[in-house]
């Protein structure tokens, strides 16, 4: 179960304080549920429960031209948000596609230079955490236990990239984490909404030793392995 105060949807009265503010005049259920790509219905049930998907909040920011971090900063009252991000190198070779890693790999070992460019979206919340794990010194389970969650729950979120907003900081906080690495590799942010430096993967992927690069890949080829079969199927 969640600690207490580890809110997993966004308080759809803070989010709409959020979307009108600096609009001139009303902001109907329409207009936001248009710009969400939601049908109306569907807003208006939101504010009869009082609360609102969090990507709704994201997909909206985006939709009208505004800052989906700041969305949901303000949203889910997350002032950590508004920082400016410091991920550590860990954090950030953990989301380096494997392909880009292999084609790191030849091209020191005299093959041809990579080729592949990084995308602007994450690579798996399950690499960030269990970087994060590695970070700090401490195992899947102890990482559960200090965000306050059951370990099969806290397990199954990290291997579906299911975690919300708020746990997503929680064990940012846990293991001494960048949450703004946390939401780009969920796939709530990219890496410029999170405002993650553009080039911060190339240089950590540049820096890393090749010893030691080969050292985690050798320890990585199981999970190599599942991602070769899951792109086959």
């Amino acid at each position: 179960m969640a600690a207490p105060g580890l809110r997993r949807d966004v308080p759809f009265a803070r989010f709409y304080a959020w979307a009108v503010d600096g609009k001139d005049g009303e902001l109907t259920l329409t207009e936001l549920a248009r710009h969400a790509g939601r049908g109306p219905n569907a807003m208006a049930l939101a504010r009869r429960h009082g609360i609102i998907d969090g990507r709704v909040v994201v997909e909206y920011a985006r939709a009208v031209g505004r800052s989906p971090l700041e969305a949901l900063a303000e949203s889910l009252d997350m002032d950590e948000l508004r920082a400016a991000p410091t991920p550590s190198g860990a954090e950030l070779l953990s989301q380096v596609p494997y392909g880009v890693l292999l084609e790191e790999v030849a091209a020191r070992m005299g093959g041809a230079p990579r080729s592949t460019a990084l995308s602007d979206s994450g690579t798996s919340v399950g690499r960030w955490v269990d970087a994060l794990g590695e970070m700090a010194g401490v195992r899947i389970a102890e990482l559960a236990e200090a965000v306050g969650m059951e370990y099969e729950a806290f397990k199954s979120k990290r291997w579906r990239g299911t975690f919300m907003p708020t746990e997503l900081l929680a064990v940012a906080r846990a293991a001494g984490g960048s949450v703004h690495v946390g939401l780009v590799a969920q796939e709530w942010l990219t890496w410029a909404e999170a405002g993650l430096p553009p080039r911060g993967r190339e240089g950590a992927l540049e820096a890393w030793p090749s010893p030691e690069m080969f050292t985690w890949l050798e320890g990585a080829a199981s999970e190599l392995r599942r991602a070769e079969r899951r792109s086959n199927n």
